[in-house]
């Protein structure tokens, strides 16, 4: 762990802005269903970034059996919840200057035609999407 001034990351002390994206490359995702036993039971998603010149892979896992929601920042874990409802589920992090979230796709509906809500409020009701 890094040792900083006061004994406190500068992060808890300085108030973040949400920014722009830039200095963020994404290239690419995968979404890879790894239950043991019934594969729709735990999902992993993976993206790699690039973010102000340096590479990252960030990794989420979803238990829906167990709840655990894990984040993985270059298979380093920074984080692990137990949340049995995945749309209370959110989580931030600062990576340079720049503020990471996961947060249920959801949160994030953009306006769509009538067609594509009807098909959003059909699917996905036991558990949200990530």
């Amino acid at each position: 762990s890094r040792s900083h001034p006061g004994g406190r990351p500068s992060w808890l002390t300085t108030p973040m802005q949400v920014g722009s994206d830039e200095g963020i490359i994404a290239h690419g995702s995968t979404e890879a269903k790894t239950g043991s036993l019934l594969d729709e039971s735990k999902v992993r998603y993976s993206w790699q970034l690039s973010i102000d010149g340096r590479r990252y892979n960030i990794e989420f896992t979803n238990s829906k059996t167990s709840g655990k929601k894990r984040i993985f920042v270059d298979g380093r874990q920074i984080h692990e919840q137990k949340v049995f409802r995945s749309p209370n589920f959110h989580y931030s992090w600062p990576i340079g200057e720049h503020l990471l979230s996961i947060v249920p796709r959801d949160e994030f509906k953009r306006p769509s035609d009538t067609f594509s809500e009807l098909k959003d409020n059909l699917t996905g009701k036991v558990d949200c999407n990530f």
